[in-house]
């Protein structure tokens, strides 16, 4: 027997989760929330410390690799996406950043005239409850906690004072009203614990009767009557088997997956669909393509003073500070260590920032592991 719900949602991440919570408010109609990965109930999903290790772990995490970039030498770089409830952010860094207004409102004068800064700003402010308090730009009774840290070493306010020094705007909140110069990221994280798209959507709406959520469920295929989306042939184990949806199947998979699903059941560049045999449902040339995103370099100095968190990577101090989060939920596991940024312009031309320094006081690998024990 086929199952049938109103609404399909296809990837339970960051967009999918709310996109559950909100539909299934709705008591009179049915929806089936689909993610390929598992629960997010691990101890390293929790701890905000741990990011760097959930990213490398295939059982979270999609494993992707960019193809050779031309502009770095041929070399590739992984793209770690969300493979879990909760998607993507449940394995960031957990630094919650808006985006400058300038941006929204270049998009506003492209013509997608509801994504203006000013159409946007109600809409922020609804879905975070910020511990800075509510104001013009903030928003205080959300379900997605936002947290300003108190800085935990002492090289984040140097780094701000010298930022000052050399001319810059030191800012209380780099979400707020200004957005250009230094000072605190705000964090995705709640009393010591991370605070994803499932622990703040999905949590709240796991015992409503209408909406079942399934992980570890591959979508394979959107199945069409015509050019109408009905369904999904689904795959779990060896089993495949299918879901019919009465109104809507929503496509939630990310940024890279959104599209390989959409290819996969007819939709994107004909000729492409042809060279791999795949039958076109609709010939998009749009589909798969301009996708844009944003390497970090890493500059590395050293200390003229033993001030660094580096002792923190050294035994015992980081099993202490394991079992510190634990039992209270406290102390440098409790952080992301990413506690302060700057947003500025790299030359006068600009008319907004176009790049963003994250500061952290610690010398580490991609994967969290000390590149020296040295301050």
């Amino acid at each position: 027997m086929v199952e049938t719900f109103d609404y399909i949602v296809v990837g339970a991440g960051s967009a999918g989760c709310i996109v559950a919570n909100r539909l299934s408010a709705n008591a009179d109609c049915t929806v089936l929330l689909i993610e390929a990965g598992p629960k997010d109930d691990s101890l390293f999903l929790r701890m905000p410390a741990a990011f760097s290790l959930t990213a490398q772990r295939q059982r979270f995490e999609w494993g992707y690799w960019s193809e050779p970039e031309a502009n770095v030498l041929g070399r590739r770089f992984p793209c770690p996406r969300g493979r879990v409830l909760g998607g993507s952010s449940a394995i960031n860094a957990m630094c919650f950043v808006r985006g400058h207004r300038q941006d929204f409102d270049n998009w506003a004068a492209s013509g997608l005239t509801d994504w203006s800064y000013t159409h946007c700003l109600p809409y922020f402010k609804r879905m975070e409850a910020f511990s800075g308090g509510i104001d013009d730009h903030r928003g205080a009774d959300g379900p997605l906690n936002i947290t300003a840290p108190h800085y935990s070493n002492p090289l984040n306010t140097v780094f701000v004072s010298a930022a000052e020094q050399a001319g810059y705007l030191r800012l209380r909140d780099t979400n707020g009203a200004d957005q250009e110069g230094f000072g605190p990221v705000d964090q995705t994280i709640h009393r010591g614990r991370r605070v994803s798209s499932a622990t703040a959507y999905l949590a709240s709406a796991y015992g409503r009767k209408n909406l079942e959520v399934r992980p570890n469920v591959m979508v394979k295929r959107i199945l069409f009557e015509d050019r109408q989306a009905v369904g999904v042939l689904c795959q779990r184990g060896d089993h495949e088997f299918t879901v019919e949806a009465r109104r809507e199947v929503i496509i939630c998979a990310g940024a890279i997956n959104s599209p390989q699903l959409l290819m996969l059941s007819g939709i994107g560049p004909g000729h492409h669909l042809r060279e791999i045999g795949l039958p076109i449902t609709v010939d998009s040339a749009e589909v798969g393509r301009n996708l844009q995103d944003h390497l970090d370099v890493s500059v590395k100095v050293e200390c003229l003073r033993s001030v660094s968190a580096m002792p923190l990577l050294r035994q015992p101090r980081k099993t202490l500070a394991g079992l510190q989060w634990l039992l209270f939920k406290t102390g440098a596991a409790a952080t992301n260590h990413f506690e302060t940024a700057g947003y500025i312009r790299t030359a006068q031309e600009h008319n907004q920032p176009n790049v963003q320094l994250l500061f952290i006081p610690l010398l580490v690998s991609p994967d969290g592991a000390p590149l020296s024990f040295k301050h």
